[in-house]
This record gives C-alpha cells, structure tokens and sequence, in this order.
C-alpha cells in the first residue's frame, strides 16, 4: 500500500509517481493506497509493464510486459 503522508490516508488518485526501495519505478492511477488503473512500472532489471492493475496486481489481459532484451 501506498500512503499518502501529506494527506495522511492511502493514496488515491491520478498521475502519481512512486520509487520503491527496489528501484522498481511505477507510474500511474492508486485507489485505498493500491495500483489501480492505467499505469506502468519500470523494473529495475528494465523491463517494463505497461497497462491495467487491479488490485495492486498486473491485468495481463489488457496490458504489455517488454522485456529489456526486446522480448514482448
């Protein structure tokens, strides 16, 4: 979960942008301080997801995992 300190409750929203102690970078719509929505997170190995999440998880049936070696 992600929480909002300044608000001081989960985060909810659009266009949020959050680097996680892995370096594992996610951009994208949060809902009760999960991924929910349209986003996109950059791993730290450099791949990349592009697509829905739903309840914090990907939506591998509407969404695209890129691989750094050019794999899709």
């Amino acid at each position: 979960e992600v929480f909002d300190r300044k608000l001081k409750r989960k985060a909810t929203g659009i266009g949020f942008v959050v680097t996680y102690f892995n370096g594992d970078m996610y951009t994208g719509n949060f809902k009760d301080g999960l991924r929910s929505g349209p986003g996109s997170m950059r791993y730290q190995n450099g791949n990349l997801y592009v697509g829905d999440w739903v309840l914090n998880a990907k939506d591998d049936n509407d969404g695209t995992m890129y691989y750094w070696n050019n794999e899709k």
